[in-house]
């Protein structure tokens, strides 16, 4: 809320349509006069941020295992959501407090086409800084590499109990095939896992810093996958001396 209202002017856009801009000090009042009143104890940004995200009419109690009802529901919501911004947007088109990017800063100027970047950093650097982000990330949350690392020597252990006196018949040549192919799938299992985790996680984010052209899917994908690679070579290291 303070570094709310240190901000002068604001602008508020949702599917490409202009639902507030003027003064932040007055967005309150006016979001609350067209039935969105913002709760006192609440930030008005996060409000804001809320108000103008599909999520907020999403039903977390919807069955999922209904195909038809899940696209029945998707589809209401699809449209719930349109009809709602397009609300915002003709209220504020119709408010007096409606004005242009020209009144708040005459000096602006139109780009031309060839002036506007799909993406503002390259490929190499957007690379660049989601691995920096990634990695700070794993820093600042040693707890989900040292849960791995743990379960990989608790695995060993258990295999080295179960198949640690083996003879050499053919029943224990057998036993030898099941514990290597029971090694592959742990490991395998084990590392998809680890990066597969990490996109439900930060979905919300990467859809709108990926909406927002800030970077590509792609940088994004190879990253995550770039920064796990220490973690899982030290698990499947941990693994491998122990079993």
């Amino acid at each position: 809320s303070e570094i709310f209202s240190m901000f002068d002017q604001m602008m508020l856009m949702a599917q490409g349509h202009t639902i507030y801009m003027n003064k932040a000090s007055l967005s309150i009042n006016y979001f609350g006069q067209i039935g969105y009143q913002c709760p006192e104890l609440s930030n008005p940004a996060d409000y804001f941020m809320e108000m103008m995200s599909i999520e907020a009419l999403e039903d977390d109690e919807l069955d999922t295992d209904d195909k038809e009802e899940l696209q029945k529901r998707k589809s209401k919501i699809e449209d719930d959501y349109k009809t709602k911004i397009i609300y915002f947007n003709e209220k504020y088109q119709n408010s007096e407090l409606k004005c242009d990017i020209e009144d708040i800063h005459p000096e602006a100027q139109e780009l031309s086409k060839s002036e506007v970047k799909r993406y503002n950093p390259n490929m190499l650097k957007q690379f660049w800084l989601l691995n920096i982000r990634s990695m700070l990330n794993i820093i600042r949350m040693p707890h989900a590499s040292t849960i791995s690392f743990i379960t990989a020597f608790v695995i060993g252990v258990i295999l080295i109990l179960i198949y640690g006196q083996l003879g050499h018949d053919e029943k224990a040549i057998q036993s030898r095939n099941g514990v290597l192919f029971m090694s592959m799938l742990i490991m395998m299992f084990q590392n998809t896992t680890g990066v597969a985790l990490l996109f439900p996680e930060e979905r919300n984010v990467f859809i709108r810093e990926q909406g927002n052209r800030m970077y590509g899917i792609l940088p994004y994908f190879v990253s995550k996958c770039l920064c796990q690679l220490p973690v899982t070579i030290i698990f499947v290291t941990i693994f491998e001396l122990t079993t």
